[in-house]
C-alpha cells in the first residue's frame, strides 16, 4: 500500500475495467499522500486527455513543468492539448521546446515533429 508507483500502475489497469472510477480515486488517494507524485498527476492528465477534458489536462501538464522544467513528456502532452483546444501559437511553443532540447528523448522529438507537421498543414 505504500509502493505509490504499484498503486498508479493498479489505478490505471482498473480504469479500463467495469469501474474506472476505482482507478481514478486510487490515483487521488496516491496525491493524498503525495501531492508531487509525477506518474498520478502525469496518469490524471492522461485520462483527462482520454475523456476530452483539454482544460483540467492542461492544468495537470503545467504543473508537471512547474515541478521539471526538463519534463519533455509533460510539454508534448500538454502542446498536444493546446492543439485540441485552438491555441496553435501555444502549441507550437511546447512542441518546439521539445526538439530543440539535445537532451530530449528521440521518441518524443520525433512525435513533437509529427504534430508540428499537423500544425503547418
Amino acid at each position: 500500500p505504500d509502493d505509490l508507483s504499484s498503486k498508479c500502475k493498479l489505478a490505471m489497469t482498473l480504469v479500463s475495467t467495469e469501474n474506472p472510477m476505482a482507478g481514478i480515486m486510487m490515483l487521488r488517494e496516491v496525491l493524498e499522500a503525495d501531492q508531487d507524485f509525477r506518474e498520478a498527476i502525469l496518469d490524471l492528465g492522461l485520462l483527462s486527455v482520454r475523456s476530452g477534458q483539454f482544460e483540467r489536462a492542461i492544468g495537470r501538464f503545467q504543473r508537471l513543468i512547474e515541478m521539471d522544467s526538463t519534463d519533455y513528456e509533460a510539454r508534448l502532452y500538454l502542446g498536444v492539448c493546446y492543439m485540441e483546444t485552438g491555441q496553435k501559437n501555444l502549441a507550437n511553443e511546447m512542441f518546439g521546446v521539445v526538439i530543440a532540447d539535445q537532451s530530449a528523448d528521440p521518441a518524443l522529438v520525433a512525435a513533437a515533429k509529427e504534430y508540428l507537421n499537423v500544425l503547418s498543414n
